[in-house]
């Protein structure tokens, strides 16, 4: 599909303008720490400003790059992280939320861009960017000091990348392309280390790259993209280890780990078993972890700060999470009823029927001749996004230490971007512009943005947020 890039950057102006909004209102707010932030202020301290030495179950890059952030804005690391409530001013806090805010706010054109990539229409593509805009979840990962607003948009980033770079002619660019990319995916890994989406979806991309032309010689193009992609990719993980070593040079709470003698490369084999050993052993109960099995109709939301008469919970828009989700499977069964059927009229046909089918296929070219490059419309990619939630989801099924609601963010993604790509295949939405589209987008929307601004409170920690927390918990009394 020829891409329109004038009306695409409309779209894109208007998704940055909302995305600024949301994430930035009330920014600040509560001038209290919040919920992991009495972690994460501790390591960004550290990386800043003490030089103390830490261990964190996540490897250091996105708190590195927090640390830089703040310590560019005049952040000390003075900040009392003890507990949540301590007092957490914005002349200090906004430097260390800055980024992840920032980070938030970038994800949605990103999400809009991605499916233009993935060959969805642009209502399509702007209709799944608003459904990430006006989830109140990734909006309150997002507001905070977290690592999830990173983690997401450095994986999703870096998927785009890869496709732009293999769609690129010019060997210098697509070269620049792959090598951002595996940057960027390192910092996903660096972030957390869920972020290893970032590693299997540029593989399986190339896999079906080289399945639908049925050209072997992709094979030694993608090889030399993989060389560029992995390289970038170790070289920018390394770096950020480099960092972490170098830089934390002082005693501090690390220090009973062990992980203080040895060269470079000793250290960071035994600090990656001790980090694996670290997340098996937390078996721990924890009274907001959820299991895999509940995270589709966000079983358990977790509480993540009380104070000054205001809550913040961390809920997601339920329209967007359960409609996803049932539309995901809804999805997945009519396809394979469909295939199915087909298999099985082709098996019955008879020769007259084919050559009739035949002839009908050989009309169909020659009228999709006639039409200019610029209506055509290539078919929306739905395996891609499919791949993506199995990968995304399926290793935390086998995970027994607790988790959270957070964890399923990446395959909540990938399941938005696969309902609307097959809403887009089926006609839902029509040729044309946002403004063209039928009546049951426009109600849908609206039930969203209807949905986001009941809940809204409760991610902003607004004078509201008690009693709308109330009337949740007591319409939906097994989440509290």
């Amino acid at each position: 599909m020829k891409i329109k890039t004038d009306s695409n950057a409309f779209y894109l102006i208007v998704l940055l303008l909302l995305s600024v909004v949301t994430h930035f209102y009330a920014f600040g707010e509560p001038e209290q720490v919040v919920f992991d932030e009495v972690h994460f202020g501790k390591y960004v301290s550290s990386y800043c400003c003490t030089s103390q030495r830490i261990f964190d179950i996540h490897p250091p890059h996105a708190k590195i790059l927090i640390a830089y952030t703040a310590r560019l804005f005049g952040y000390q690391g003075e900040q009392n992280f003890s507990k949540i409530s301590n007092p957490f001013p914005k002349q200090d806090n906004w430097s260390l939320r800055l980024l992840p805010t920032i980070a938030g706010t970038l994800f949605v054109p990103i999400i809009f861009i991605l499916m233009i990539q993935l060959h969805a229409s642009q209502a399509a593509a702007f209709f799944a960017s608003l459904l990430i805009l006006f989830d109140t979840a990734l909006l309150t990962q997002s507001r905070f000091l977290f690592l999830d607003s990173i983690l997401l948009l450095a994986i999703f980033s870096s998927i785009s990348l890869v496709i732009w770079a293999s769609n690129i002619n010019n060997l210098t660019n697509r070269m620049l392309g792959f090598m951002v990319a595996g940057a960027l995916a390192a910092i996903a890994v660096g972030t957390k280390f869920t972020g290893l989406v970032a590693l299997a979806l540029p593989f399986l991309f190339a896999v079906g790259d080289i399945i639908k032309n049925k050209r072997f010689s992709l094979i030694k193009e993608w090889g030399i993209a993989a060389c560029v992609f992995i390289g970038a990719f170790i070289g920018i993980y390394l770096i950020g280890w480099f960092i972490h070593f170098s830089h934390l040079n002082q005693p501090g709470p690390g220090d009973i780990w062990g992980i203080l003698e040895g060269n470079f490369f000793d250290k960071l084999q035994k600090i990656h078993i001790t980090m694996f050993k670290a997340n098996a052993n937390l078996t721990t109960p924890h009274h907001d972890a959820s299991m895999w099995w509940g995270w589709p109709f966000m079983h358990n939301p977790i509480y993540y700060w009380n104070g000054l008469g205001k809550k913040i919970y961390l809920i997601g828009n339920p329209l967007v999470w359960w409609t996803s989700f049932l539309m995901l499977l809804t999805a997945i069964l009519t396809m394979l009823l469909m295939r199915v059927s087909n298999l099985t009229i082709l098996g019955t046909e008879t020769r007259e029927s084919k050559e009739k089918k035949q002839s009908k296929k050989e009309k169909q070219k020659k009228y999709q001749k006639s039409i200019p490059i610029e209506e055509e419309q290539e078919q929306p990619n739905l395996w891609f996004p499919l791949f993506g939630y199995c990968v995304a989801f399926l290793p935390l099924v086998l995970v027994s230490r607790p988790l959270f609601l957070y964890h399923y963010f990446t395959p909540l993604i990938f399941s938005i971007l696969f309902v609307v790509l097959w809403l887009d295949k089926i006609a839902w939405f029509r040729l044309g512009s946002f403004l063209q589209q039928r009546i049951s987008v426009y109600v849908s929307l609206f039930a969203v943005l209807l949905s986001f601004v009941l809940l809204a409170p409760l991610s902003y920690g607004l004078s509201k947020s008690i009693p709308i927390s109330d009337f949740i918990f007591s319409v939906f009394p097994l989440w509290r």
